[in-house]
């Protein structure tokens, strides 16, 4: 096979469902990078990541990591399911199985750990480290949990606050 600079080349059982115009993209897996026209410099490894993508510089690893993407940039999820719903906005990080799983519109997120952010949804700048950390959150911002649990039952009320440990012990 004949290598060419800045020429899009998917690999695993299915192609591109449409043309491919993106460059420098590499995709991996069944259906990853599927959508993608105008994206560039993504990547996408295992079925079904980056899905609908059209946006550029986007890393998602783990089948569904990142699926519901459009025209969010900067985001990178690794772990199956991982920013599974975010579809616009950008600079995401999420690390873990289905890490902002919810998120749609939320920005600058970054999380580790399984299901850490699950139900955020608009909610942004927030960062929680942890299994289960900040579970519940759904709008609030600039929010900091660290550990197993921690602010699990928050309910996106309270904004500029900092958890740490199990459960989430309020510190100042």
């Amino acid at each position: 096979m004949e290598v060419i600079p800045g020429v899009t080349r998917p690999r695993g059982r299915t192609r591109f469902l449409t043309s491919p115009r993106g460059i420098y993209n590499t995709a991996v897996g069944l259906f990853s990078l599927s959508s993608n026209t105008t994206g560039k410099f993504n990547t996408a490894t295992g079925a079904g990541t980056l899905l609908v993508n059209t946006a550029d510089n986007n890393t998602a690893t783990g089948a569904g990591a990142v699926l519901s993407n459009t025209t969010g940039d900067r985001d990178t999820a690794n772990g199956t399911f991982a920013l599974f719903n975010n579809t616009t906005e950008d600079s995401n990080t999420a690390q873990g199985f289905r890490a902002l799983f919810q998120n749609t519109t939320g920005a600058r997120n970054t999380v580790s750990g399984c299901e850490t952010l699950i139900s955020n949804t608009t909610g942004f700048e927030n960062t929680a480290t942890g299994a289960v950390s900040l579970q519940s959150n759904t709008t609030g911002n600039d929010i900091t949990a660290t550990g197993f649990a921690a602010k699990w039952q928050h309910n996106g009320q309270v904004e500029h606050s900092c958890r740490r440990g199990v459960f989430g012990e309020q510190h100042g």
